[in-house]
């Protein structure tokens, strides 16, 4: 029985630490005979076809690592940046793919407008998370994370713009559960080991 070759779409953010987890992935599904397409800024095309997935570019609002750029220390900072960096792209990368869907999505931690692209067109789609992927009694433990940003006017900046971005795109979400409440996932971290 012959298996049909599938277009998989990856996205994700500029970041060594988001990127690289995965290249493994894309190259064994490559191997496998599907067409793996990667959305990636100029920086880390290279990796992606040499794993033997096609880069998709689009540009970027994030640092650049190359180019010595510095995230946010602070978390309300660093987790606009991420929006921030979904609402500049979203647009990019759907005039790439519009005429170019694909079967599946999958879908870095921090790949937002895959997610949003997989629910607008009702492909399915994977989380494939470099640090962590939520477990039984995560939205209780981050309660207090959520809290707390919300007694931030940057936090509630915040939410209020993601809430408003994801409306938008037509998916009636909390930001929270849209990051980090995936259906479906795949964690490349390692497992912490007792020492």
């Amino acid at each position: 029985m012959q298996r049909k070759s599938a277009h998989i779409a990856m996205f994700t953010v500029p970041a060594a630490g988001h990127i690289h987890p995965s290249l493994e992935i894309m190259r064994e599904l490559t191997a496998r005979g599907h067409r793996v397409t990667y959305t990636v800024t100029e920086e880390f095309a290279a990796a992606v076809e040499a794993v033997g997935a096609e880069p998709v570019s689009y540009t970027t609002t994030m640092p650049s690592e190359a180019g010595g750029g510095e995230y946010p220390e602070e978390e309300i900072p660093a987790i606009t940046m991420f929006l921030n960096e979904a609402v500049h792209v979203l647009p990019q990368v759907t005039a790439v793919y519009e005429d170019d869907r694909p079967d599946l999505v999958l879908y870095d931690i921090g790949g937002w407008p895959g997610l949003v692209l997989a629910r607008r067109w009702g492909v399915p789609a994977v989380q494939i998370s470099p640090t962590f992927v939520a477990w039984e009694g995560y939205e209780e433990l981050m309660a207090p994370v959520v809290e707390a940003r919300m007694r931030d006017p940057r936090g509630v900046e915040y939410y209020a713009r993601f809430s408003a971005w994801l409306a938008e795109n037509g998916i009636e979400d909390d930001p929270d559960r849209f990051v980090a409440l995936p259906e479906r996932s795949v964690v490349t971290a390692w497992r912490a080991t007792p020492a």
